[in-house]
């Protein structure tokens, strides 16, 4: 990724539709190139938060899973 670029932050959603966008344009169009591009861009952006996200959510949440280990909640118990 060069540093002169924006990266653009879209939902799948949005991604998807770009990459449509995409598709129906010539296949020599500069448009299509770039909007192939910034699709791919926005994925990768899209994957690295989605991880960072999740890392930060284990985080957070192991040491208060390891606090309550053991401790019956209602969802565990057999009916």
């Amino acid at each position: 990724m060069s540093v002169d670029r924006v990266v653009p932050m879209l939902t799948k959603q949005q991604i998807a539709e770009m990459r449509d966008f995409a598709e129906k344009m010539p296949y020599s169009s500069t448009i299509s190139k770039e909007f192939t591009d910034a699709a791919s861009l926005a994925e990768r952006w899209y994957e690295q938060r989605a991880a960072t996200q999740e890392q930060e959510t284990d985080a957070y949440l192991r040491p208060l899973k390891s606090a309550w280990r053991g401790y019956p909640f209602p969802a565990d118990q057999e009916r």
